[in-house]
């Protein structure tokens, strides 16, 4: 007589379920990693703004500017105590800086091309860095009379100002090198 080799049905089951477990672990595996692939397809469609969705975010920067003008030709006929008299060196700059936002939201309605948003952009940064630096230097504010004396804005909105100014300064370094790489004005 042969020897003949019988598994136990342990060892079978044990290679039956071996094999069936790599089938539904590698079918688990290529549903998950479809599953992330699909979500990260979705989060890159939601973040990619449409021509349309663009245009209302312009329209929505051009309401602000108009709110900014409003604010700027009223606030010295509503008592604002904190903004002194200094103001009036900044006061014509503040304004060319509304009219430049109104202007070029304006044509980016209009006009809605990547190397023009970028020029746009980057004038509207370059000019508020100028703003920024006029307030440094003039500080047209003393907010001792602000809700019963906060002098100690009058330390921490200097500095306010000049991080401002940096974040203008990275601004312009951003777009700048976003335009020569050709990106998506979003990405």
């Amino acid at each position: 007589m042969g020897s003949e080799y019988h598994e136990s049905p342990q060892s079978v089951g044990e290679k039956i379920g071996g094999e069936i477990g790599k089938e539904v672990g590698s079918a688990i595996g290529k549903e998950v990693e479809n599953h992330f692939h699909e979500k990260k397809a979705e989060r890159k469609k939601k973040k990619e703004k449409g021509p349309m969705a663009r245009r209302v975010g312009y329209a929505i920067g051009i309401v602000f500017a108009f709110l900014g003008l409003w604010v700027i030709n009223n606030f010295q006929e509503w008592g604002w105590r904190f903004i002194t008299d200094e103001w009036d060196q900044v006061d014509q700059i503040v304004h060319y800086s509304i009219y430049l936002s109104l202007i070029v939201y304006g044509a980016f309605i209009l006009y809605d091309q990547k190397r023009f948003y970028y020029a746009g952009r980057l004038a509207m940064d370059g000019f508020g860095i100028y703003v920024g630096v006029r307030m440094f230097q003039v500080f047209p504010f003393d907010f001792q009379y602000l809700f019963g004396g906060w002098d100690w804005m009058n330390i921490v909105f200097p500095w306010i100002i000049i991080i401002g100014i940096i974040g203008g300064v990275i601004a312009i370094v951003v777009r700048t090198a976003r335009l020569l790489a050709g990106k998506n004005i979003y990405d």
